[in-house]
């Protein structure tokens, strides 16, 4: 009998990892094939910006999710039954009245003439798609989230389907129509397609509305904010680390030096897009888990530090051995030979696989305040690495300098750990 349960048990995980598997898939393949697309279509240049445009709405939609989202997940076990449905309905109020705010601070940003055509040529019209494709972006993470929290992992499929099947249709008008691509139209395709998923989640899921309560929003708010401003304040600085390369390649070469870290970075999409998919399965139930047995947490933590490892090595030597035919037929002839560039991308995502084992774990332990701290030492060697290096080695200095500060992030979160082991055992 114990042994027909386990095969149960067993065929529910793989159920379950196969429909995470499939929407993260279909999350990252969306991302993945807009780059391919828009890396044959734009030069360098506007590949670059694009780049840049992409880490805002990264930025943006991580800070609310760090600060909202994530804060709900982990709070969810521990709420009463009859709690649950107020906290997620309060938490997507305050997901919109983020949105709100980020497109407000665009706006009040144009209206006093501070744009970027100082820093690189952009126009006001792609500043607001920017911030309209992070704040349809962030919402729609909010449906994913929750429909995760719900264990109604399918919907998540749907929705990220939606987006995927919306996305090719809308570029499809656009080169029959219009055939001149730009920034402006992308971004604005985005953000329209994650509004079309926002649509779906909201109504698949059914959430219970209520009506708004300004005191027991303030409350809910005040329960997010306990972890999430350490939360934000980590997104802030793991933008930094993550994004340093788009920082310091903008200010020493421009647009084209990140447009061509952008196109070697685009090909180690498919191993980096492995991590979300099994942590969006993981972090809900290893907060569960956290509430009865902390121990063996710590001990699943690992395991999923070895998986994510795995992959990246293989994944990795497979692309590099197989460079020429897979990455020869998708660049046009305005790009410089990435081979190299790749080589290092490929160093970092297994450095990054590494690291997100032992993240993952810290934030399941609610662990915000010091996962903040060495966010911050991180990032500042980060982008003093990535200035450094690119000084002396170029574009690939830029590598070097994210890989050399993921190393530093892997020791401190090692150390970490290891002390709540510790402390676990005493």
């Amino acid at each position: 009998m114990n042994f027909l349960n386990n095969i149960s048990k067993n065929k529910d995980k793989l159920r379950l990892f196969g429909i995470s598997g499939l929407n993260q898939s279909i999350s990252s393949a969306t991302n993945f094939l807009i780059g391919l697309y828009l890396v044959k279509e734009f030069s360098p240049t506007d590949f670059g910006i694009y780049g840049i445009g992409f880490a805002i709405i990264l930025f943006i939609g991580g800070t609310g999710n760090a600060l909202l989202l994530t804060q709900m997940v982990v709070i969810y076990p521990s709420k009463k039954e009859e709690e649950r449905d107020s906290l997620v309905i309060n938490t997507l109020y305050l997901t919109f009245a983020f949105c709100m705010l980020s497109c407000l601070i665009a706006l009040l940003l144009l209206l006093g003439n501070t744009t970027f055509n100082n820093f690189m040529s952009v126009s006001n019209e792609l500043v607001l798609m920017v911030v309209f494709a992070s704040a349809m972006y962030l919402l729609k993470e909010f449906f994913v989230r929750t429909a995760y929290n719900n264990r109604k992992e399918n919907i998540a499929v749907y929705i990220h389907s939606s987006i995927f099947i919306t996305v090719v249709m809308l570029f499809a008008l656009e080169k029959l129509l219009i055939g001149e691509l730009s920034n402006t139209i992308t971004f604005l395709i985005y953000g329209i397609a994650h509004l079309i998923g926002i649509i779906f989640g909201f109504s698949l899921l059914k959430l219970k509305v209520e009506t708004l309560s300004f005191t027991y929003l303030t409350q809910v708010f005040k329960e997010l904010w306990k972890g999430g401003k350490w939360g934000s304040i980590t997104n802030v600085v793991y933008t930094l680390r993550s994004q340093a390369h788009t920082i310091i390649a903008t200010i020493l070469i421009g647009p084209v030096g990140v447009g061509n870290l952008n196109a070697a970075r685009l090909f180690i999409t498919p191993a980096v897009m492995v991590i979300p998919v099994i942590s969006q399965l993981a972090i809900p139930r290893l907060a569960t888990l956290r509430e009865v047995n902390k121990k063996s947490l710590i001990n699943k933590g690992g395991l999923l530090t070895k998986i994510y490892l795995v992959f990246g090595v293989t994944y990795s030597i497979v692309l590099l051995l197989s460079y020429n035919t897979i990455i020869s037929g998708f660049l046009n002839d305005s790009y410089q030979d990435l081979y190299v560039l790749t080589m290092y991308w490929c160093l970092y995502a297994v450095m990054l696989a590494f690291r997100n084992g032992k993240d993952i774990i810290a934030q399941v332990l609610q662990k915000f305040k010091q996962l903040t701290i060495v966010n911050i030492i991180s990032s500042l060697i980060t982008l003093l690495g990535c200035y450094v290096f690119a000084k002396y080695f170029g574009l690939k200095g830029n590598i070097i300098g994210l890989i050399f500060g993921e190393v530093v992030l892997i020791i401190m979160l090692h150390f970490l750990l290891r002390n709540e082991g510790r402390n676990l055992n005493n």
